[in-house]
């Protein structure tokens, strides 16, 4: 896990950049798989989706995934209940209980606050 030095003082804010490591997925998917979409055993996804909403403190069904399209679409998030993605470029929430979940392959992630 990866952290911004500039984020960390921040007492409003958590944050956290995860790397591959320490998921359950195995195969070709072992890694920290969050990709719903992708095409590993979902029981390993929730897994590894429980792991990052540990880190935040947060149940796993409040996790807002986005499934990133490429374009200049952004989406406000004030509530969910489930396992969501989100078709978008960029999410916003003002909802405390809520985590922003972006997942990359060779993007950067931009974290605005």
């Amino acid at each position: 896990m990866f952290y911004s030095k500039n984020l960390m003082s921040e007492v409003n804010v958590k944050h956290c950049f995860f790397s591959r490591k320490n998921g359950v997925s195995s195969g070709i998917y072992k890694s920290l798989n969050c990709g719903i979409g992708s095409k590993d055993d979902i029981k390993n996804v929730k897994k590894n989706l429980e792991i990052v909403s540990k880190t935040f403190d947060i149940q796993s069904n409040k996790l807002a995934i986005m499934n990133q399209t490429h374009s200049n679409k952004v989406l406000s998030v004030q509530n969910i209940d489930n396992y969501k993605r989100f078709d978008c470029d960029a999410l916003l929430t003002s909802n405390e209980g809520i985590a922003l979940c972006v997942l990359t392959a060779d993007c950067a992630p931009i974290l605005i606050y």
